[in-house]
């Protein structure tokens, strides 16, 4: 491919050197499924491997991500991995982890701790029960007031803050046992 870069500068450590295997694991880190990588190769990986490194790229390097992607004869594949590359780097980073730094997801991280355990020390905590009496409240009421607006945006919020810091911590702990990932593949 293209560029300085390859399967060692990505935050995953990927113990197979065989292109099918890490073929596996990417499609694993990017959310492809593994059928739309099947019977690839090394241009596949090297164009997944781009996509991942891609919102870090000078624009001489990006250009050479997109020149391997639309180079790749699997136009499903291609058509995802353009997708991903578009959505994590002009529309949301968040959107796919896979593409933060080890810095970025560690202030990520950071962040949603924090906004979680302020929320707890304010007695907001996310729990089915707290969501079934909101909603018999609104069965009682029939109606939607205002103080019942403000605890559903509320509960929301804190709901959607620990979604995000579940994903966060998942990611992080992807990057420390990618080990172990890529060992599963060994077996198939």
């Amino acid at each position: 491919m293209p560029g300085n870069y390859s399967v060692d500068d990505l935050p995953y450590s990927m113990l197979s050197n065989k292109p099918d295997l890490q073929l596996k694991l990417l499609a694993e880190i990017l959310g492809i499924p593994k059928s739309a990588v099947s019977g690839g190769g090394k241009p596949e990986v090297n164009a997944m491997v781009g996509t991942i490194l891609y919102r870090h790229l000078d624009h001489i390097e990006r250009m050479n991500v997109m020149e391997a992607i639309r180079s790749l004869p699997n136009r499903a594949l291609q058509g995802r991995l353009i997708t991903l590359v578009v959505d994590t780097t002009y529309v949301n980073p968040q959107w796919g982890m896979w593409s933060l730094t080890n810095e970025e997801l560690l202030l990520d991280q950071r962040f949603h701790s924090r906004l979680d355990r302020l929320a707890s020390k304010a007695g907001l905590t996310i729990s089915g029960l707290g969501l079934v009496e909101i909603l018999k409240k609104v069965k009682e009421q029939r109606k939607i007031g205002p103080e019942l607006v403000a605890t559903l945006v509320i509960w929301g919020a804190v709901y959607v803050n620990a979604q995000e810091l579940e994903q966060t911590e998942n990611e992080i702990r992807n990057r420390t046992n990618s080990q172990m990932i890529d060992s599963r593949y060994f077996a198939n």
